[in-house]
């Protein structure tokens, strides 16, 4: 049996990494990784997924300097981009949470994706989590075995 927390530590591994945009051949395809060893063993019904991945086209981000707020930077990450996690197994599915994490000075270097309350079914598991901005796609894969 693997904890919440820890479930979520193991499965915060999974990475989309790539870059924003593609090559005028046409669409540009999302690196994928895990780290770890799958399959995940978890007894929760329900538990929450992240993890990284490209800067879909559209995103952006602004510093600002103002005298009434301290210094910052904000990030959007735009109307381009759009995620979603499938448990292939039950067929539920949702939206990604998306959110632009900056690098330096202020520029786009990753973005930082979660879904929450991800159901499991006793036995086997298969979740894909999708992500695409209309011309650079990601998708992957991870098995999470739910034993009562």
């Amino acid at each position: 049996m693997v904890c919440r927390i820890c479930l979520s530590a193991l499965v915060v591994a999974l990475a989309l990494t790539g870059c924003g945009g593609g090559g005028a051949d046409g669409p540009g395809v999302g690196l994928l990784t895990f780290a770890g060893k799958a399959p995940y063993t978890t007894n929760l019904v329900l538990s929450a997924l992240s993890g990284t991945a490209f800067v879909p086209r559209g995103a952006t981000c602004t510093y600002y300097s103002g005298p009434w707020a301290p210094a910052g930077c904000s990030c959007d990450v735009g109307t381009l981009a759009s995620g979603q996690w499938t448990n292939e197994t039950t067929g539920s599915s949702g939206a990604l949470e998306l959110h632009i994490v900056y690098i330096g000075s202020c520029t786009p270097g990753e973005t930082w994706w979660r879904a929450l309350d991800v159901p499991f079914l006793p036995g086997t598991n298969q979740i894909t989590v999708k992500l695409s901005d209309g011309t650079t796609q990601g998708s992957t894969s991870v098995t999470v075995v739910r034993s009562d």
